[in-house]
């Protein structure tokens, strides 16, 4: 028995380790050898790139209690942004198209009023909640009806930043932009060239003769590209494995490694270039983002640019204790108010 480190802590939050199963067989789409293949030089033609990540908080849980019903509800926020870059450093990175909104969630279909808590001078400034409703009425509604808003609002803006499919197919192809989302793709645009990130690896998608290469990966090595399905779900992807950086001979074998995925049509026999070339270059760049150890604990799979734009949306997200102190109270001032009329 030989037992190694996951690098990742027990306390990180393991959101991404939920990943569903596929619903089909892996077709290996890029040659008949299964082997590590080397990466290429970033292009030329490549300026921007973005990193799109959200993050989202539950303030708290409450239940609303209208007449004879009562639902499940929660007070929460949720924030999404890009951090945009130039492959090569060639101009400062920046934080853009950040966006926070704080919601009040409500289960069951229930449709409630907009939420204003008025400011406290010196202690809270004055917070808005819009309301949104989900169908479901259980106790882990509020935090999934929050989850899946942050995941459609990030969704839409890598959507907005991304180049058509077809605009950069066309050879000898020029790619000037590429997106990469933070997590797994979410929605069918095969339309779209969007690159998702998947930062840990518990979800096991190839057979094992060829699983087992992903431990002998060397940093900014990749697989082959391959095709699937997800379970539930009616559209496909293209995926890959790059190792980012090498590790301890202590940490478990998939340590360093993400797993890129983008969209993929119904004939999964048609590769487009321009995934190819993406997925050609991406040990490079992905590997000249990768974050360290000393600096960020899920390193090197939380890229530099990711972590900066987390750090910036939780700021935008406020101060969770003292927000929590604030709907305290005024809930007590609302059952105040209710016992002396």
């Amino acid at each position: 028995m030989r037992l190694r480190l996951d690098p990742w802590s027990a306390d990180q939050p393991q959101i991404q380790a939920l990943e569903p199963r596929t619903k089909s067989e892996i077709h290996f789409v890029e040659g008949p050898d299964w082997q590590a293949m080397p990466c290429n030089p970033i292009p030329a033609s490549l300026e921007y790139v973005y990193i799109v990540d959200g993050t989202r908080q539950l303030y708290a849980n409450v239940t609303i209690e209208d007449q004879e019903r009562v639902v499940f509800g929660g007070l929460g926020a949720i924030a999404t942004g890009a951090v945009e870059l130039h492959p090569l450093g060639l101009r400062p990175a920046g934080l853009k198209y950040l966006d926070s909104q704080r919601i009040l969630v409500a289960g069951g279909g229930y449709h409630p009023e907009p939420l204003r808590l008025a400011p406290l001078a010196g202690q809270c400034p004055e917070l808005l909640f819009s309301a949104h409703t989900e169908r479901e009425n259980e106790i882990h509604t509020p935090l999934n009806g929050l989850q899946n808003l942050m995941l459609n609002l990030e969704q839409q803006l890598s959507h907005d930043l991304s180049s058509g499919i077809e605009e950069v197919s066309v050879k000898p192809i020029q790619l000037k932009s590429v997106v990469f989302q933070d997590g797994r793709l979410r929605k069918d645009n095969p339309e779209k060239l969007v690159f998702g990130i998947v930062k840990t690896q518990y979800t096991h998608f190839l057979p094992p003769t060829e699983q087992r290469i992903l431990a002998q990966l060397r940093p900014k090595e990749r697989t082959p590209i391959f095709y699937f399905q997800y379970e539930g779900e009616s559209y496909a992807r293209y995926s890959w494995y790059v190792r980012l950086a090498a590790m301890p001979p202590y940490m478990q074998s998939y340590g360093g490694l993400v797993r890129v995925e983008a969209y993929a049509p119904s004939d999964f026999e048609d590769l487009p270039p321009a995934i190819r070339l993406v997925a050609d270059f991406s040990g490079e760049l992905l590997s000249r983002l990768a974050s360290e150890s000393f600096k960020d604990r899920r390193a090197p799979q939380n890229l530099i640019p990711t972590g900066a734009l987390e750090k910036e949306l939780k700021r935008r997200l406020g101060a969770k204790d003292i927000i929590e102190r604030r709907i305290r109270q005024f809930l007590m001032e609302e059952f105040a108010a209710g016992q002396h009329p």
